[in-house]
């Protein structure tokens, strides 16, 4: 996630967020668009490494950190292992936990990828759960759509979220092949499914994103980034499997930035890619 000059990712092998700076790098980028290997220099993270009991009131009681968004005032990371959302503020210390292991409101089995809408409420994907929770931004509950299974409004291995300038709430639903876009309020308006195997259809869409300039859907599917049209018409796609510039290894964050730059956090091959826009 990128709030002002900053990166924030996710690093769940080191039981951190770090902070990456956008300083220091050239204003355009390679042939092929593509910013070297890996992209960042660390500021700083905040993670004790400890076990079994993190130290929470430094900021740093993180398991599996996944999903990152960041306002003016607040850092909220999703953790898997410990079925919650952490909030910290900008230096990173520690400011509350929401959530619990469970089933009801405001509990989680497999929280995943979090966003927010223009109003600053939070939305977090379940993917065991097959649902989206909707928050206040200081973590009050306000409502959830979704449940498991193949019929229109319901979810199968639930991933990616991303919220577009209309209000329109596009979640990856990896497990049906598809993209179903919601109502802040989670009313079904549509659904994008175009399963297959080339490049213009959907196999498995995991992270999404919304191009803040045109409203275009980004989004990781494989080893591959593709775009469409917020109505579902495919734009452009390029990757593959590998380990070389533009290849990707199970790719599972993207975000991409006011100036339409593409950051993929290319998981296991352990590195953030940073495309130019198409």
């Amino acid at each position: 996630f990128i709030y002002g000059s900053s990166v924030y990712v996710a690093e769940s092998g080191r039981y951190r967020v770090q902070k990456l700076t956008l300083d220091g790098y050239p204003s355009s980028f390679s042939a092929g668009g593509i910013q070297d290997e890996v992209y960042g220099n660390g500021l700083y993270g905040w993670a004790s490494g400890t076990m079994p009991e993190p130290e929470r009131e430094t900021g740093s009681g993180f398991f599996a950190p996944y999903g990152v968004y960041v306002n003016a005032s607040t850092i909220f990371t999703v953790d898997q292992e410990q079925f919650n959302i952490q909030l910290n503020n900008m230096d990173g210390s520690f400011i509350r936990e929401m959530g619990t292991m469970g089933s009801a409101n405001s509990n989680f089995l497999q929280p995943g990828y979090i966003t927010a809408d223009s109003s600053g409420n939070i939305y977090i994907t379940d993917s065991l759960r097959n649902d989206v929770q909707k928050f206040t931004s200081g973590g009050n509950f306000i409502l959830k759509f979704g449940s498991p299974g193949i019929l229109d409004g319901q979810f199968n291995n639930i991933n990616g979220i991303a919220v577009n300038s209309l209000n329109e709430v596009f979640v990856a639903d990896t497990g049906n092949h598809r993209i179903q876009v919601f109502t802040t309020s989670g009313s079904l308006l549509g659904t994008i499914k175009k399963f297959g195997f080339r490049m213009e259809d959907l196999y498995q869409p995991v992270a999404l994103a919304i191009d803040p300039g045109n409203d275009n859907i980004v989004l990781t599917d494989g080893d591959r980034i593709k775009i469409f049209t917020r109505d579902g018409r495919y734009i452009t796609g390029w990757g593959q499997s590998g380990k070389g510039n533009g290849e990707f290894n199970n790719p599972k964050g993207i975000f991409v930035d006011s100036r339409g730059w593409v950051y993929v956090a290319d998981t296991d091959n352990n590195r953030i890619q940073v495309f130019a826009p198409r």
